[in-house]
């Protein structure tokens, strides 16, 4: 922010952490603004020194989904779209904490939206509306987030991974893979 007093990034920070106080510590240290996230809060360090935890987006491994998660995501998107919600992307994530094998969040849903374009109050009513059909699909425990993000994109609306796209099971993973799955 160029000329932008102390007042000025308070507010811009308050904007989203007056609803959620996790907007910029669930995702860290990759900056993107939470507006919203389903689920128990991620554990965050306190103290006057505390130090962010540092976040690993991982990959979805669940082979079971595989043959109907296109029809999921078109649900999904179409619920998004009925809703207003300018998102940009729909990502099936897992996330570790740094050095951590193993996924304390293994399957968040994470929605991303055109910053400054989405409330409080509508990121939770969207979400509500996204667990509703997980759960129609049989999947429970998948937590659903709503980060501010812009993603470019040659022409168009993004497609949709392809249904063949497998997403093997969390459990078989000893080590971070090198990319989390997204839409082309």
């Amino acid at each position: 922010m160029t000329g932008a007093t102390d007042n000025d990034v308070v507010s811009e920070t308050g904007r989203l952490t007056d609803n959620y106080p996790q907007a910029y510590s669930d995702f860290y240290p990759s900056r993107t603004p939470c507006v919203y996230k389903t689920g128990p809060a991620w554990e965050v360090r306190t103290g006057p020194q505390a130090q962010g935890i540092v976040r690993e987006a991982r990959p979805v491994y669940r082979p079971n989904i595989a043959p109907s998660w296109a029809s999921i995501l078109q649900r999904i998107y179409e619920h998004l779209d009925s809703m207003g919600v300018d998102w940009t992307s729909i990502n099936p994530l897992a996330y570790a904490n740094e050095g951590e094998a193993k996924p304390f969040c293994p399957f968040v849903i994470s929605v991303g939206v055109t910053p400054r374009s989405l409330a409080y109050e509508d990121a939770v009513a969207a979400a509500g509306g996204i667990k509703e059909i997980l759960a129609r699909s049989g999947l429970s425990g998948v937590e659903v987030a709503f980060v501010e993000s812009v993603v470019k994109r040659s022409v168009g609306r993004p497609k949709l991974l392809p249904s063949s796209t497998t997403f093997p099971s969390t459990e078989s993973t000893s080590h971070p893979p090198s990319a989390s799955p997204s839409r082309p």
